[in-house]
């Protein structure tokens, strides 16, 4: 069992300079973490989905990172060598006005797959309790699985064409590392099936191709 506190974020439809070097800074700090890895993870979520179209835009809360189902073994595997592991989510609390509680499980594979529907994130493996204070600290973590035309995601019913997620697009990144991301279709497909309000603005934002490019 795992405790992890962190503040509340709240959503912010704007970027600043310093939240921008923040972010980039972040971005290369998970480029380092994947670099040696030599099975594909895809940089997806709202972050992902800002650079599959071209820059960064908001001021995104966490990292979000997929890979496919028969890679989850040798993943699980390579984390554990930079100190991390998976974890179910068993509860989260608003601890405070300010900080919410999660509640974490240790799991493995055969654990995460069992718990098909549940919310599995990565942190670092030691210590019983952990405070957030970068976005390496609680990273959410997904797994799509491929079937003939279509892909699907394991956590939520939802597949699509193989042709929305390929090609995949290599993000170069300062720090020479890179992170690779789904074809921009894969994030409207995510983005409608969510329908939160923050998706609905990512959908709108990135259809404007209104955004401020990351610098390389």
């Amino acid at each position: 069992m795992k405790l992890l506190i962190r503040k509340k974020l709240e959503f912010k439809p704007t970027l600043s300079a310093p939240e921008l070097e923040s972010l980039c800074k972040d971005l290369e700090t998970i480029g380092q973490f994947l670099s040696k890895a030599i099975f594909p993870i895809y940089l997806v979520g709202g972050i992902g989905m800002a650079l599959s179209s071209g820059g960064l835009y908001r001021n995104n809360k966490d990292i979000d990172l997929m890979i496919f189902r028969e890679h989850l073994s040798d993943f699980c595997e390579y984390i554990s060598t930079k100190g991390y592991a998976t974890f179910r989510q068993v509860k989260k609390h608003n601890a405070t006005k300010q900080y919410q509680l999660f509640i974490l499980q240790k799991t493995n594979p055969e654990g995460i797959l069992a718990a098909e529907g549940k919310k599995i994130r990565l942190t670092k493996e030691k210590g019983f309790f952990q405070q957030m204070h970068t976005r390496m600290d609680y990273i959410d973590f997904f797994i799509c699985q491929e079937s003939n035309s279509e892909i699907s995601l394991l956590e939520r019913s939802l597949s699509f064409p193989k042709e929305d997620f390929f090609p995949t697009k290599e993000i170069k990144l300062k720090n020479k590392t890179s992170l690779s991301v789904p074809n921009p279709k894969y994030f409207e497909h995510i983005k409608r099936f969510l329908g939160r309000p923050i998706d609905i603005y990512d959908l709108e934002k990135n259809k404007s191709c209104s955004s401020t490019k990351i610098k390389n």
